[in-house]
């Protein structure tokens, strides 16, 4: 629980959460966070709200590159890197699957650079230039000069890749409206389970998970107005807070 609310500071600002948790017992029930937007699709290059989008693809894929507690560039998905000019060497951990069960790979990587930089889908992978694989695990990153991505010394963070034995042979033009969207698959710690608009989406965690599986066995988003009272009720146990008044009405609650 620790750790998936220090992931959500991460994430956003506004994030206020419960201690109680109703009387849970970690791992017994799911972890409810409240969120006072909804979320349209899954396809974060449609989403209006990217906040949202951080956290949920935070539990679905695996970025390059992480950050600890205080905040040091750790490897991730990535094992290691290496700097060469506007270009980093990226070596991929061996031991990452897809959610159906396939392993990740270097092909996925450039797959996903390639389709976001498609002239049907239209959306600069983040300044990615190119991607050359050498192997299965190792490939080379290039930024394009003068590009945010480049000038930072964390390539890799903000990166989501998706698996091309899935979406090699859909068509870009579609992008857009592909069922992948409704149905997502990932290669991180959750597993998407379903999705009712308007109302939640709900995430479970993934046994095959390389680091192990969660103990948090499921996590579920409600979407809805603002409500400190379910907060402190313990029906959910961290709400998106947007205003600050809600926050310093509650500062004192043990």
């Amino acid at each position: 629980m620790r750790r998936v609310l220090a992931l959500l500071s991460l994430l956003g600002t506004g994030w206020v959460a419960c201690g109680g948790g109703g009387g849970r017992e970690d791992g017994a029930a799911p972890l409810i966070l409240g969120y006072t937007a909804d979320l349209q699709t899954l396809n974060p290059l449609v989403s209006t709200d990217q906040n949202a989008n951080d956290l949920i693809y935070h539990l679905l894929y695996t970025p390059l590159v992480t950050y600890d507690s205080t905040y040091r560039v750790r490897p991730w998905l990535a094992e290691s890197w290496e700097f060469e000019g506007k270009s980093v060497v990226f070596t991929l951990r061996d031991d990452v699957r897809w959610h159906d069960g396939e392993p990740v790979t270097a092909h996925d990587v450039k797959f996903t650079v390639d389709l976001l930089n498609h002239p049907e889908v239209l959306y600069p992978a983040n300044g990615i230039e190119s991607v050359e694989v050498l192997d299965d695990t190792t490939f080379i990153m290039t930024y394009k000069p003068g590009s945010a991505w480049h000038a930072y010394w964390y390539p890799g963070y903000w990166e989501r890749f998706y698996p091309k034995h899935l979406l090699e042979h859909l068509d870009p033009a579609e992008f857009y409206t592909w069922d992948f969207w409704t149905d997502p698959v990932g290669n991180g710690p959750f597993r998407y389970v379903r999705r009712t608009p308007g109302i939640m989406v709900e995430f479970e965690a993934n046994p095959d998970f390389y680091l192990g599986k969660p103990k948090i066995d499921r996590v579920v988003i409600k979407f809805g107005p603002e409500s400190i009272t379910e907060l402190v009720a313990g029906n959910i146990d961290a709400l998106n807070v947007e205003n600050r008044t809600s926050v310093l009405g509650i500062e004192d609650d043990p």
